[in-house]
């Protein structure tokens, strides 16, 4: 993954997405019985940003690279892809931002994977790690990065059960005092 190091899109981000996924499906009570479509829905959520741009390409670009690393991944393990390819396509077009899926489209998988991408800022290093982070890597002045983050901020919607719980847990707080 060649974005390990990177500021903001590295691999402590796709492990914090990858931990509230699998959170989410535990607040959901969609761990009772794990199939096959559970397990691809947290490898997608850790290959989410697989290989990502740091901000010199589109989101489009990225996601096909995340694509293209999970691809490779089940190729290197001798696993066919193809029966769940459309499954974890979807998934990861989720994330693409600016959203190509509109809010009430998204399935549940779908839901629980954009909340839990918004979720960094529920981390303990999320000023440290969203705001210097992605102002290092999108090389924004910090000025104007906290401004957008602020305006980002006030807009987000959460579509899971787990992502509006853990928005009432983050309160008006990161909204409102930011």
């Amino acid at each position: 993954n060649k974005s390990n190091l990177a500021p903001y899109h590295n691999l402590s981000h796709m492990l914090t997405v990858m931990k509230h996924c699998y959170d989410a499906l535990i607040y959901m009570n969609m761990l009772d019985e794990i199939d096959d479509y559970v397990e691809l829905f947290l490898l997608v959520s850790l290959f989410h940003d697989f290989n990502h741009s740091m901000g010199r390409r589109d989101d489009a670009y990225n996601i096909s690279q995340a694509k293209l690393g999970l691809e490779e991944f089940f190729k290197e393990n001798d696993i066919d892809l193809d029966y769940y390819k459309d499954f974890m396509y979807e998934i990861f077009d989720a994330t693409q931002y600016p959203y190509i899926i509109k809010s009430e489209n998204l399935n549940v998988y779908q839901g629980i994977i954009r909340d839990a991408d918004l979720l960094q800022i529920a981390e303990s290093d999320w000023v440290s790690h969203v705001i210097l982070g992605l102002s290092e890597e999108l090389h924004y002045p910090l000025n104007e990065m906290m401004i957008g983050e602020r305006n980002f901020l006030k807009g987000i919607e959460f579509h899971s059960l787990y992502g509006k719980m853990q928005q009432n847990l983050l309160g008006k707080q990161v909204w409102d005092d930011f």
